[in-house]
């Protein structure tokens, strides 16, 4: 079971909100730190429908006020103390106050009074003066401004009596005491914290039920009792600070999220949405590139800190896009070089996931070659939501507004194909000299300005979703003179679509049991071989390594091979991140019988071919390359393990370095 929310009252009456909704019923009968729960531990169901809240907060008899997404303010009364279903009003919530949806945070003082810290880090005081449901306010309603600079902190809570505790980022536990009772800006020690704790940062979430007493849910799911004993804001615990495990199974749901756009240029915004069952999250934005210190990214921007929130996910996640509030957005500064990057978002509870986005370049400071990031491919293979292309049963609409956690830069040590492999090749172009700028598919699907202006665009890896408006610039760009370096495998090989909004992409025409659309059975058939020289086969790949194999050299003289020492049938590509370099799914441009992925270039060369063995050897990967006879050319590599092998092998590295030299 994980909760959405966990709240306590100054009877020890746990709340907690599970994922599903529903609203469960714990008792602490121990105020010594004692596992001692009514019921024997077991939770009570006292309601449903609750995971539509923003924000649950607990006040004195039995009163809960809850915030819904569009602001208004709840009120709540559950009227027994032993657990079972009772409310007032029938359980129906009545509204009492609305814009409460402008706070990042709202939690109680007890006696009716609400404190809320809104986006600006503002602290406000408002009381609510009706034990009922009724919409009396002090003030009239109006908050009253009692402190800033609270937005710093990862968790903010009531102890009770005016006292109220924050967690920083760095893990310091500080207390405050509010000493008006009126909304006067009146605090204990002139308003500066106590610290009265360290290592406060690596709960998952951490709550009051008032007089001291301190709860605590670890990543592990523990529930941990500590009780404060000073009222004036001494570092005076029980059991000298140690907690008390009083409960397991408290778990949080692990952190997530998504950006919108995906791709985004200097001087435009991104808006990033995080779910997390945390406290708070720290996002850092990161250009990536692997350091030598085992980083996986550059720091662009100190980290900024957003107050965790759990989003409820949709019907058909997969292909309902989650419609999730946005946490955090950011302005691309204009001096970000295009490139991928991430949001490096890590919760309380030390779960990390990254948001990976492109940067594309500042029109009038375009570099050398423009690469395309393999967007489409990310989407088809991600089944976060419950399908993907690959799922039983497969879906044939799939959302791009979707958490995608297969993008992580994070090397798992199994094979790569998405972002951790594309990332090898960007490295090593980077690393060899060579500028570039990187887009997604959907900005080549939607036209790239100026792109005859690069020396040569570049496709790798795995390109094997594209869209009829892709290839038609692609052709065109051939048909201008354009270079192509096509360092992949199993390119081009599926047609999709983009619905009107560009928010989802569309597979087999849209219907899940038609088969798979591939460019060369489209009517007229659009064969991805005329392009690439190469093609791949639907039943030439293999997930083992140990069938992946070097190329042997079969055109040593070609201008590409110089400066290598090669000799025709010597071996490259013999190791790689991804094994050896002709391997997993393989192009070929050798025509045989039962296969009809068309014809290649008539004047197309094979410099090298794989040597892999079995099943496998008719349709080993190629290294091709043909002229366009418009002034330009197409070098193939014909492997999706190429880019790996590339990142390791000098013959390799010579080789992509003369085809780079010659655009």
């Amino acid at each position: 079971m994980a909760f959405k929310f966990v709240v306590a009252d100054d009877e020890g009456v746990i709340y907690g909100v599970t994922t599903a909704g529903d609203l469960l019923w714990y008792r602490h009968l121990s105020r010594a730190g004692i596992g001692n729960f009514a019921n024997g531990g077991a939770a009570r169901q006292i309601g449903t429908g609750w995971s539509q809240f923003t924000q649950v907060v607990t006040s004195d008899n039995g009163v809960i006020y809850a915030v819904e997404p569009t602001g208004g303010l709840l009120w709540y009364q559950h009227l027994v103390r032993t657990g079972e279903a009772r409310w007032a009003n029938g359980g129906t919530g009545v509204q009492i106050g609305s814009g409460w949806n402008g706070f990042t945070r709202v939690f109680s003082g007890g006696g009716g009074v609400l404190y809320g810290i809104d986006s600006a880090g503002d602290l406000w005081w408002y009381e609510h003066l009706s034990s009922e449901a009724v919409a009396s306010w002090a003030n009239n309603g109006t908050g009253r401004k009692i402190g800033s600079g609270w937005g710093q902190f990862i968790n903010v809570f009531s102890g009770g009596n005016g006292v109220i505790y924050a967690i920083a980022p760095d893990g310091k536990l500080l207390w405050y005491q509010h000493l008006s009772r009126d909304g006067d800006a009146v605090w204990a020690n002139g308003g500066t914290g106590r610290e009265i704790g360290t290592g406060w940062n690596h709960f998952t979430h951490v709550f009051s039920s008032g007089d001291g007493v301190v709860y605590a849910i670890a990543a592990d799911g523990q529930l941990l009792w500590y009780e404060h004993l000073s009222r004036q804001g001494e570092a005076d615990w029980a059991n000298a600070g140690a907690a008390q495990v009083i409960g397991t199974g408290w778990q949080m749901p692990a952190l997530e999220g998504y950006c919108t756009p995906l791709s985004v240029a200097p001087g435009a915004t991104i808006d990033f949405k995080v779910s997390t069952g945390a406290d708070a999250v720290s996002v850092t934005y990161m250009r990536l590139k692997k350091q030598a210190d085992g980083a996986l990214g550059i720091p662009m921007a100190a980290a900024a800190l957003v107050p965790g929130r759990l989003k409820d996910n949709p019907a058909a996640a997969y292909e309902t896009h989650c419609g999730w509030a946005t946490d955090i957005s950011l302005v691309i500064p204009s001096n970000w070089e295009s490139g991928l990057y991430a949001a490096k978002c890590e919760d309380t509870s030390g779960f990390v996931f990254y948001i990976v986005f492109i940067v594309r370049p500042n029109p009038a400071a375009k570099k050398d070659f423009a690469v395309l990031a393999n967007t489409n491919t990310w989407t088809a293979y991600n089944d976060w939501g419950g399908r993907s292309q690959y799922t039983s049963p497969n879906a044939a609409v799939l959302t791009l507004e979707r958490p995608n956690p297969a993008t992580s830069p994070v090397d798992d040590h199994q094979l790569n194909h998405l972002t951790r492999a594309e990332l090898w090749v960007l490295a090593w172009l980077e690393d060899a000299g060579y500028s570039f700028d990187v887009y997604a598919d959907h900005d080549f699907h939607e036209g790239i300005a100026g792109l005859s202006e690069y020396k040569a665009l570049i496709l790798h890896t795995h390109p094997e979703y594209w869209s009829f408006e892709m290839l038609d610039y692609l052709e065109a760009f051939l048909a201008q003179g354009g270079k192509l370096l096509y360092l992949a495998g199993n390119g081009i090989y599926e047609r999709v679509q983009y619905d009107s909004t560009s928010r989802k992409m569309i597979l087999r025409n849209g219907n899940a049991a038609n088969p798979r659309w591939l460019f060369r059975e489209q009517v007229p058939p659009r064969p991805e071989r005329a392009v690439l020289g190469v093609a791949y086969e639907g039943d030439n790949w293999s997930g083992n390594m140990a069938d992946y194999a070097p190329f042997a050299v079969t055109l040593a003289n070609h201008p590409f091979l110089q400066g290598t020492g090669l000799q025709n049938g010597d071996l490259i590509g013999a190791s790689g991140l991804n094994g050896a370099a002709s391997g997993w799914e393989m192009d070929t441009s050798k025509q045989l019988p039962g296969h009809d992925p068309g014809a290649p270039p008539g004047n197309i060369q094979v410099l090298a071919e794989g040597t892999n063995v079995g099943p496998a050897n008719d349709f080993a990967g190629q290294i091709t390359y043909y002229e366009t006879g418009a002034g330009g050319f197409v070098f193939s590599a014909g492997s999706l393990t190429f880019g790996g092998s590339l990142a390791m092998d000098s013959n390799l590295q010579r080789i992509v370095r003369n085809v780079l030299d010659a655009c």
